[in-house]
């Protein structure tokens, strides 16, 4: 067993109910959840993971953590995102949530899809969906005999076309693995989250603090997911420096309000930074792939610059500039291209 989902079993469901330590429930209400997320943390030691949806002081200590039962509704994604960046402020390292949402009447294909795109390019791409019958059954009932929001049962629903595009999203998120796990590594070295508001890398720019639907997931990818419903382009405020679509390789100079309409789904890389990717060679991203038979692959926004990346053991480090590729290990399963 590699972990545990720690769902339901925080709550104090009396404020009359005296603790082990003899205070009450109505003063530890709060503080329980925690000492309940600390016991379970203490107890699987570091080789196993805890996914949490509830916490109080300290929970940044005790990761993974998810934004809890929500529905199906678009109203409810967007509370979602803000979930996810109001953690990041308390400090939680690793935040997900429930794709296409938990309870209620099943997600439309709409709906569905762009959660399915921002949770690409989350720290953990998951979906969970409440059983037929389960608590939430009677005031919300969900899927007529089977409330799955696994990709195969949505699929059932909104036909074929649509699960190619869904799977897409799913080998996409496969590319980007070796850059989710090396950032994942850094983040925890440097106690920092792994998705975060704008405002932490700019917090003299005024529209960068005041920005509530865009994030950073790393240090490279600037992501503003299309959070309104059949929202196929959105705009996007780019703070100073260049700015290079992930999808289109168009490149902007910030700070700019652009729209995003160049772009399968807006994100954007940092000029100088570097995407490292797991890519067959001559296969787009997002294709199927033989996992064990490709290689590495780097992006490398902009004229010159400089990434180092921890990999499943292997490190790679690499630096461009106006000549080219200058350092690089150059293995043989390694290629890369430059966006300028």
């Amino acid at each position: 067993m590699d972990g545990f989902k720690t769902d339901g079993g925080e709550f104090i469901y009396s404020d009359d109910v005296i603790l082990h330590d003899g205070t009450s429930g109505i003063r530890e209400k709060n503080r329980y959840c925690q000492d309940y997320l600390n016991a379970y943390h203490d107890f699987i030691g570091k080789g196993r993971v805890l996914f949490s949806r509830a916490g109080f002081t300290g929970t940044q200590k005790t990761p993974i953590h998810w934004a809890g039962d929500h529905q199906s509704t678009n109203e409810e994604f967007k509370a979602v995102l803000s979930a996810g960046l109001f953690a990041s402020v308390s400090g939680v390292i690793f935040w997900s949530f429930d794709i296409g949402g938990f309870a209620g009447p099943l997600p439309s294909d709409d709906l569905y899809l762009r959660s399915t795109m921002m949770a690409c390019f989350s720290p953990v791409m998951q979906w969970h969906s409440e059983p037929d019958g389960g608590q939430f059954s009677k005031l919300m009932p969900g899927g007529e005999g089977n409330n799955e929001r696994s990709p195969w049962n949505i699929c059932l629903k909104y036909g074929e076309d649509y699960l190619h595009e869904i799977r897409y999203w799913h080998w996409l998120r496969m590319n980007l693995m070796p850059y989710i796990f090396s950032t994942a590594g850094e983040c925890v070295r440097e106690s920092r989250p792994m998705m975060k508001p704008l405002v932490f890398d700019w917090q003299d720019d005024e529209k960068a603090v005041l920005c509530e639907d865009e994030y950073l997931f790393g240090d490279s990818l600037l992501v503003a997911p299309l959070m309104e419903e059949k929202e196929m382009s959105r705009t996007v405020y780019l703070p100073k420096g260049r700015w290079h679509g992930f999808f289109s390789k168009r490149s902007y100079e910030g700070p700019c309000t652009i729209d995003s309409c160049e772009e399968r789904f807006p994100v954007y890389i940092r000029d100088g930074y570097a995407v490292l990717l797991k890519k067959e060679t001559d296969i787009e991203l997002g294709s199927p792939m033989d996992c064990a038979r490709a290689g590495v692959h780097f992006i490398l926004a902009g004229k010159k610059g400089h990434s180092s990346f921890d990999d499943s053991g292997r490190h790679f480090e690499i630096s461009w500039d106006d000549s080219g590729v200058v350092t690089a290990e150059d293995r043989e399963d390694e290629s890369w291209e430059i966006y300028d």
